[in-house]
Protein backbone atom coordinates (compact mmCIF):
# COMPACT_ATOMS: atom_id res chain seq x y z
CA UNK A 1 0.00 0.00 0.00
CA UNK A 2 1.39 3.14 -0.98
CA UNK A 3 -0.50 7.05 0.64
CA UNK A 4 0.70 10.53 -0.20
CA UNK A 5 -0.28 12.81 2.18
CA UNK A 6 -0.56 16.47 1.92
CA UNK A 7 2.98 18.04 3.98
CA UNK A 8 0.81 21.18 5.03
CA UNK A 9 -1.94 19.57 7.42
CA UNK A 10 -0.46 19.48 10.67
CA UNK A 11 -2.41 15.77 11.90
CA UNK A 12 -0.73 14.57 8.78
CA UNK A 13 2.65 14.45 10.71
CA UNK A 14 1.14 11.75 13.17
CA UNK A 15 -0.33 9.88 10.98
CA UNK A 16 2.55 9.69 7.85
CA UNK A 17 4.74 8.38 11.28
CA UNK A 18 1.90 5.91 12.05
CA UNK A 19 2.12 4.58 8.76
CA UNK A 20 5.44 4.30 8.07
CA UNK A 21 5.84 2.79 11.17
CA UNK A 22 3.48 0.06 9.77
CA UNK A 23 5.23 -0.68 6.93
CA UNK A 24 2.85 1.30 4.45
CA UNK A 25 5.15 3.49 1.66
CA UNK A 26 3.87 7.37 2.49
CA UNK A 27 4.79 10.41 0.20
CA UNK A 28 4.65 14.09 1.08
CA UNK A 29 3.04 15.50 -1.85
CA UNK A 30 4.72 17.83 -4.04
CA UNK A 31 3.96 21.61 -3.52
CA UNK A 32 3.38 21.86 -7.50
CA UNK A 33 -0.22 22.09 -6.66
CA UNK A 34 -1.51 24.94 -4.39
CA UNK A 35 -3.98 22.14 -3.09
CA UNK A 36 -5.43 18.75 -3.69
CA UNK A 37 -8.46 18.16 -1.64
CA UNK A 38 -9.74 15.24 -3.59
CA UNK A 39 -9.23 12.02 -2.11
CA UNK A 40 -9.36 8.62 -4.27
CA UNK A 41 -8.36 5.04 -3.45
CA UNK A 42 -7.65 2.40 -6.73
CA UNK A 43 -8.57 -1.06 -5.46
CA UNK A 44 -7.20 -4.10 -7.57
CA UNK A 45 -6.39 -1.64 -10.68
CA UNK A 46 -10.07 -2.14 -11.39
CA UNK A 47 -12.36 0.34 -9.02
CA UNK A 48 -11.63 3.87 -7.90
CA UNK A 49 -13.20 5.46 -4.65
CA UNK A 50 -12.56 9.19 -4.91
CA UNK A 51 -14.10 11.83 -3.08
CA UNK A 52 -14.28 15.35 -1.37
CA UNK A 53 -14.34 13.82 2.08
CA UNK A 54 -11.48 13.70 4.61
CA UNK A 55 -10.92 10.42 5.75
CA UNK A 56 -11.49 11.29 9.47
CA UNK A 57 -14.14 10.28 11.79
CA UNK A 58 -15.05 14.29 11.87
CA UNK A 59 -15.57 13.98 8.08
CA UNK A 60 -17.68 11.28 8.07
CA UNK A 61 -20.45 12.47 11.01
CA UNK A 62 -20.16 16.23 10.60
CA UNK A 63 -19.28 17.65 6.94
CA UNK A 64 -21.72 16.88 4.29
CA UNK A 65 -19.31 15.50 1.76
CA UNK A 66 -19.90 13.70 -1.93
CA UNK A 67 -17.98 10.47 -3.17
CA UNK A 68 -18.18 8.03 -5.98
CA UNK A 69 -17.73 4.47 -6.48
CA UNK A 70 -16.29 4.06 -9.85
CA UNK A 71 -16.00 0.24 -11.49
CA UNK A 72 -13.77 0.66 -14.30
CA UNK A 73 -10.54 -0.34 -15.46
CA UNK A 74 -10.02 2.12 -18.03
CA UNK A 75 -10.83 5.43 -15.61
CA UNK A 76 -9.18 3.46 -12.63
CA UNK A 77 -6.03 3.03 -14.99
CA UNK A 78 -6.50 6.93 -15.19
CA UNK A 79 -6.23 7.79 -11.38
CA UNK A 80 -3.31 5.01 -11.26
CA UNK A 81 -1.21 7.36 -14.09
CA UNK A 82 -1.76 10.49 -11.72
CA UNK A 83 -0.86 8.78 -8.52
CA UNK A 84 2.44 7.59 -10.36
CA UNK A 85 3.39 11.08 -11.13
CA UNK A 86 2.42 12.67 -8.01
CA UNK A 87 4.67 9.69 -6.71
CA UNK A 88 7.30 10.55 -8.49
CA UNK A 89 7.24 13.90 -7.52
CA UNK A 90 6.95 13.54 -3.80
CA UNK A 91 9.40 13.09 -1.08
CA UNK A 92 10.03 9.77 1.14
CA UNK A 93 8.42 9.94 4.81
CA UNK A 94 11.22 7.39 7.04
CA UNK A 95 9.42 5.32 9.60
Amino acid sequence: MRVILEPRVDDNYETASYLAKSGVQVEWATTGFTNTHSKYAVVDGATVAVGSANWSRHAMESNREAGVIIRDGRIASEFEAVFEEDWAAGQAVVA
